[in-house]
């Protein structure tokens, strides 16, 4: 996973993250829950490190992370995702 600032603003350009991301919504849509669990996870912590924990691209991730844990029967991880999911501050 890559991201680059470019030094006049602070918008960021991801490559890997995002295709990280999608192989991961593909491997859960075709019923590849641990998979995809897998792919979640290292999206969601590239993510916190490089773009912080309310940034919108971090939320969707985490919510993203939140559904396939409950797909998996990790109701608990699932439901502490979603809490705070909801309560995070959409910064950009």
């Amino acid at each position: 996973m890559e991201y680059f600032k470019s030094q006049g603003n602070q918008n960021i350009i991801s490559y890997m993250d995002d295709a990280y991301e999608k192989f991961g919504m593909l491997l859960w849509e075709q019923g590849y829950s641990k998979e995809a669990e897998i792919f979640d996870i290292k999206v969601l912590d590239e993510r916190n490190k490089i773009l912080g924990v309310e940034h919108p691209n971090t939320i969707s991730a985490m919510g993203n992370l939140a559904q396939t844990y409950y797909h998996l029967g990790k109701y608990i991880e699932a439901e502490n995702l979603g809490i705070q999911t909801q309560f995070l501050p959409w910064e950009i």
